[in-house]
């Protein structure tokens, strides 16, 4: 096709040449109990979308949940962000975040509610047992109703004049720290980062 027609198609300004469509299924719902998963409310940016799934793939979650009414798994800049990943990590949609929340915790599960007045902070909390992390929308947090269904509430320390981190640095920041608690990072299944 034309260099016009390549531009016009593409969703990004300077594309590699290449377009592919293909036919594919819905994100997989990813099963529970899980050792360790993700839950996002309402999450609006594709950016971040994407960076999560990258980071929750690269420090060995089994799942993520997303709140139906959050950016689409679908969003172009998603599938960038997510360098790859999108493909590997178990996914899915929760149509009801609470229910789906509620169901994991009857399996076992921690629920472990990201917000800013946690007395506990993310390194006191016990990582070893299974655990959802369950972080809230960029600007407005996790719902009252969503925050309640949580068995802990954890936060992460931040210097006096900082007001809060990314959504997408806060998840790294926790999922890095339950790894190390879980003594991940060594063995086969582990390589050094490459970047």
């Amino acid at each position: 096709m034309s260099e016009t027609v390549l531009e016009v198609i593409a969703t990004t300004q300077a594309p590699d040449g290449i377009i592919a469509t293909a036919s594919r299924q819905p994100p997989r719902l990813a099963a529970l109990p899980c050792r360790l998963g993700v839950a996002v409310e309402t999450l609006q940016d594709p950016g971040n979308l994407g960076t999560m799934i990258r980071t929750a793939a690269a420090a060995g979650a089994d799942g993520f949940w997303l709140s139906e009414d959050s950016v689409s798994f679908d969003h172009p800049k998603v599938l960038r962000a997510s360098a790859g990943q999108w493909f590997r990590l178990p996914m899915a949609i929760a149509p009801n975040l609470g229910e789906t929340l509620r169901a994991a915790q009857g399996q076992g599960v921690q629920i472990v509610a990201t917000l800013p007045t946690a007395t506990q902070t993310h390194w006191a909390m016990d990582w070893r047992q299974p655990s959802l992390i369950v972080l809230g929308n960029e600007g407005a947090g996790l719902s009252e109703e969503i925050a309640a269904i949580a068995t802990a509430s954890i936060k992460i320390p931040l210097a006096r004049a900082v007001e809060s981190l990314n959504v997408a640095i806060s998840l790294a920041v926790i999922l890095y720290e339950a790894q190390r608690q879980r003594g991940g990072g060594s063995g086969e299944d582990w390589v050094s980062d490459k970047s």
